[in-house]
């Protein structure tokens, strides 16, 4: 495995982990409104979209990809996608 493709496996595992945040507290505490929630889970799809491609289906399982593709992990609000993608991936989130 190439450094390359170390950091978009997590880039993709701390996108996942970011949406599960985002849409357990972070609706919340920055008070987005339905609108505003729809449009920065669509911005979290569309970068696990890309990412997922670049990173190739037979790498992320079935179960994962599938959830990127659905929109799932985009508004998973559990970290169960994040920890799925780190176990599939062996990688673990950073810490900020």
């Amino acid at each position: 495995m190439s450094c390359n493709t170390a950091s978009i496996e997590q880039q993709l595992v701390d996108l996942l982990g970011s949406a599960a945040s985002y849409n357990d507290k972070g609706v919340e505490w920055c008070g987005h409104s339905s609108g505003k929630v729809a449009e920065m889970q669509a911005e979290f799809h569309q970068g696990q979209l890309v990412l997922a491609q670049q990173i190739g289906a037979e790498r992320l399982g079935q179960e994962l990809l599938s959830a990127i593709e659905s929109g799932a992990a985009s508004r998973d609000w559990t970290g169960r996608y994040a920890t799925l993608a780190e176990q599939v991936l062996g990688v673990r989130r950073s810490r900020a």
